[in-house]
């Protein structure tokens, strides 16, 4: 349990593809399972791929904000298949 000294401020916003958490200095960034006219991202590898691309990019103009990619593991503490 945290008490409320440690707490961290926390926020979440969405995009279309997206949804982006705020909590304390860090930013996680979750990809959608969704299909739209001109990207398909309802595989979990798609989303990955994504995900890197991104980061790769991003990386050139700011290396010390892009982090890198994880997977999410679930309340088991095995890598979710979504």
């Amino acid at each position: 349990m945290i008490d409320g000294s440690n707490a961290l401020a926390a926020a979440v916003k969405e995009t279309h593809v997206s949804t982006v958490f705020f909590v304390g200095e860090r930013v996680y960034k979750l990809k959608k399972p969704v299909t739209l006219d001109f990207l398909d991202l309802s595989a979990r590898e798609a989303r990955e791929r994504l995900c890197h691309r991104e980061v790769e990019l991003n990386r050139v103009l700011a290396p010390d904000v892009y982090l890198g990619v994880s997977g999410v593991l679930g309340t088991e503490g095995r890598r979710c298949a979504h």
